[in-house]
């Protein structure tokens, strides 16, 4: 029968790690890079006065900030951009300058009732001649009016969009092969979303 020392023991030996671990610790004598000495920004920098007092053993640092005027720097015209004042904001806004200018709108004008009914004329005459676009820069109003006043009939909306469909497939014949696979691998990964 073993004694509580001697099972004491032989579940510590158990648990001793038998294994080589990660990262070992360097043997004693052997080559092992030094520690980083990383130098003191303080001391290192050339704009640094350093005063030593020895009888206190205390050492004073003193470096301006590196955003500091030049000697040449005057308060009227300052040398560095950061420390001029900022440009004055239009009156009435508080918000910061626009990244990139303002696109400008279309100024569309009012279509009057006689215009309306010569659109509608036209589009029904030939509506691929006198298409939206078209309509559109003719009377100086957006596209989506155009389509909203000049409804065409539903055999003439069929027949543009077999023309239409037409025009597409002898684009798409000249495609090469790459080009469609890519866009059969798109039109796949759509039906999937």
């Amino acid at each position: 029968m073993l004694t509580a020392s001697k099972r004491a023991l032989q579940l510590s030996s158990s648990f001793i790690r038998t294994y080589a671990t990660r990262h070992p610790r360097p043997r004693p004598g052997t080559s092992e890079r030094p520690p980083a000495k990383h130098k003191d920004p303080l001391t290192s920098s050339a704009s640094a006065h350093i005063t030593e007092l020895e009888e206190d053993g205390l050492t004073f640092i003193h470096r301006p900030p590196p955003s500091a005027p030049s000697p040449a720097s005057l308060t009227t015209a300052p040398s560095s951009p950061l420390l001029q004042p900022a440009a004055p904001s239009p009156e009435g806004t508080a918000l910061p300058p626009l990244l990139r200018k303002e696109k400008p709108q279309p100024q569309w004008t009012p279509v009057s009732p006689e215009n309306i009914e010569k659109m509608k004329e036209l589009r029904a005459s030939d509506p691929v001649k006198y298409s939206t676009n078209k309509l559109a820069e003719m009377f100086g109003c957006s596209r989506m009016f155009i389509t909203l006043a000049t409804r065409i009939s539903t055999k003439q909306l069929t027949a543009l969009r077999r023309t239409q469909a037409t025009e597409h497939e002898e684009h798409r014949a000249r495609w090469s092969d790459r080009h469609k696979l890519v866009k059969a691998v798109r039109v796949r990964q759509r039906q999937h979303w």
